[in-house]
């Protein structure tokens, strides 16, 4: 399998646990991989009536490439904070308390994972 195929297949994977764990949590799941022409997010969940959460999942195995929340710089923030807006715009009954969240996913050599949830990831 192709590099490229191997970690878009473990960010599938990563994006499928983080919404499993959001709707533990009693998140309710508005949309995945919500994509415009300007970026992409992950997850868009709702926690309350009055709060939507934007978030960004980010996987990683065994730190090859620095820990996941290292890939969430200025740049994909501000990519998350336009694609949010065209969101809102395009969903105007969507309630409008807006946040922003990572999630941290960490494949280990051990076969296992640690998931590390930043509810407020970013303003």
């Amino acid at each position: 399998m192709k590099a490229k195929s191997l970690n878009r297949k473990k960010g599938e994977t990563g994006e499928k646990l983080a919404k499993e764990f959001l709707e533990k949590l009693g998140y309710k799941i508005i949309a995945v991989n919500f994509r415009k022409k300007c970026g992409e997010i992950d997850i868009i969940a709702d926690k309350s009536q009055n709060n939507i959460y934007f978030i960004e999942v980010k996987s990683r195995f065994q730190n090859n490439f620095g820990m996941p929340l290292e890939a969430v710089n200025g740049k994909k923030m501000d990519k998350i904070a336009k694609v949010s807006e065209l969101f809102l715009l395009e969903y105007p009954e969507i309630p409008k308390s807006i946040n922003y969240a990572i999630i941290s996913i960490e494949y280990l050599s051990n076969s296992s994972i640690k998931l590390i949830f930043f509810e407020n990831g970013f303003d």
